[in-house]
């Protein structure tokens, strides 16, 4: 019974995300929006998206086939769209709402991207995932994961033309050095990595704690 939950849930979580993808990259308006794709809160959907419909027909049959590997990835792709979710609720949602007087706040995009998808894969991890599968480098890969998207967004502001739509080369005003100053970008940089490490580290000890509560 908890195996055909978890192939349904996976597989209507899968199609929400997928649709909010699609709405995101302007299919459905009919212009095409590849540079929605630059963002850390598409990426982090994707890599959802996909390990969700994985897990779904992966363990299909029982959640005992789930492999290892996959549980890594699973965890990794978890710790990516809670980031997403926190650091556009606590810093991109409050500069939107106070510098753009009509921002839409209620759109499929960001609704789903934002606050479904994360909840969503929470549940999913917390209900279906497999646990006691992570090694000890596990956390340091999802700290360098976000911190290396960091790293590449700030190079391409620098380096990079003007992405269509935001008026800027830099994906997020933390990372440009015109609106926070370069002490600013800093000093973002290293709260966030605070957060993130603090993050990965809680779901690491709760993933070891679940798992020996099974034995």
């Amino acid at each position: 019974m908890k195996t055909k939950i978890s192939f349904i849930y996976k597989l209507i979580l899968s199609a929400i995300i997928f649709i909010s993808i699609l709405d995101r990259a302007g299919i459905f308006a009919l212009t095409i929006k590849p540079y929605s794709f630059f963002s850390f809160t598409s990426i982090s959907n994707i890599c959802v998206l996909a390990v969700a419909l994985y897990g779904a027909f992966a363990g299909r049959r029982s959640l005992d086939d789930i492999t290892p590997r996959f549980a890594r990835i699973q965890y990794l792709c978890l710790i990516m769209i809670l980031i997403t979710g926190i650091v556009y609720s606590f810093i991109l949602l409050p500069d939107k709402l106070a510098n753009i007087s009509n921002y839409k706040f209620f759109t499929i995009p960001n609704i789903v991207g934002h606050y479904i998808a994360p909840v969503g894969m929470l549940i999913d991890w917390l209900l279906f995932g497999k646990k006691g599968q992570l090694s000890k480098r596990e956390p340091i890969i999802c700290i360098c994961v976000p911190l290396l998207y960091c790293v590449i967004a700030i190079i391409y502001g620098n380096i990079g033309p003007e992405i269509p739509g935001l008026n800027s080369s830099y994906v997020y005003f933390f990372m440009d050095p015109a609106v926070s100053g370069w002490s600013g970008v800093i000093l973002w940089t290293l709260a966030m990595l605070a957060g993130i490490v603090l993050l990965t580290l809680a779901f690491y000890v709760l993933d070891r704690k679940m798992a020996r509560k099974k034995k």
